[in-house]
């Protein structure tokens, strides 16, 4: 966890803003990158083994849903699911209103343990919370038995400690826990869950500060050697 860890009013003041925040420092949240985040979710999903089925009527929600560009890619290529999206900013959830996307503000202890969802996603959230392993608990009690996960997170290793504060996930008041590679798929294991499949992919590298052959080049190498600065995991509710 990073110290001192942010109060309340000053986390809840950075979220009220957070598209305009986020959009004049990456391209994370601007519309025009979607077809880049369907090139790159259709990667890690081949890279899972394909989760989702289009043949099913799913109930899945998306934690920390942002503009939607997740919720859109079912909506597109997985008509017959039922999709919910959760968001803390106000101004990302009216951006997925005006996509047509079911989502609406909160977050997930504001829902009830009604064991209602299929599937649970949630991309780059978990190291925004203040107590993320009462979010994995919360998260098995949503899910129907032998319900999934899938959770997408960056992890402190090898990249991070070869960039030190230049790490490009070294974030203060955005992201407050982050977890090594081997302690959040313990946390999983440890609350209810057990692991299908993980992958680590990124070398460290923003696109603008290094040229593609070699990004390329690095982000093939942690790839192969589960070395990489973002997990995914594929996680299955185990039924106690």
């Amino acid at each position: 966890m990073y110290y001192p860890v942010p109060n309340q009013r000053e986390i809840d003041e950075f979220y009220e803003n957070y598209i305009t925040y986020k959009t004049g420092l990456t391209e994370y949240l601007v519309e025009s990158t979607y077809p880049g985040f369907v090139s790159n979710l259709n990667l890690t999903l081949k890279d899972l083994d394909w989760p989702f089925k289009a043949e099913n009527t799913t109930r899945l929600l998306d934690i920390g849903c942002g503009n939607g560009f997740f919720l859109l890619y079912l909506k597109e290529n997985f008509p017959s699911f039922e999709t919910e999206g959760l968001d803390l900013s106000q101004e990302c959830v009216n951006k997925c209103i005006e996509k047509g996307l079911n989502v609406s503000i909160g977050d997930i202890f504001s829902l009830d343990n009604n064991n209602g969802y299929q599937f649970i996603t949630m991309f780059h959230v978990i190291e925004h919370t203040k107590n993320p392993i009462d979010w994995i608990k919360k998260i098995h009690s949503l899910l129907q038995p032998d319900g999934e996960l899938i959770i997408e997170t960056p992890v402190y290793g090898l990249v991070a400690e070869c960039f030190k504060e230049n790490w490009r996930y070294f974030m203060p008041v955005e992201h407050l826990n982050i977890f090594s590679k081997n302690a959040m798929l313990s946390a999983l294991k440890n609350n209810g869950f057990e692991i299908i499949k993980h992958i680590t992919y990124g070398a460290g590298n923003i696109n603008a500060d290094i040229n593609s052959i070699n990004k390329k080049a690095m982000d093939n190498l942690v790839k192969k050697a589960d070395l990489g600065d973002t997990l995914v995991v594929y996680a299955r509710k185990i039924n106690k």
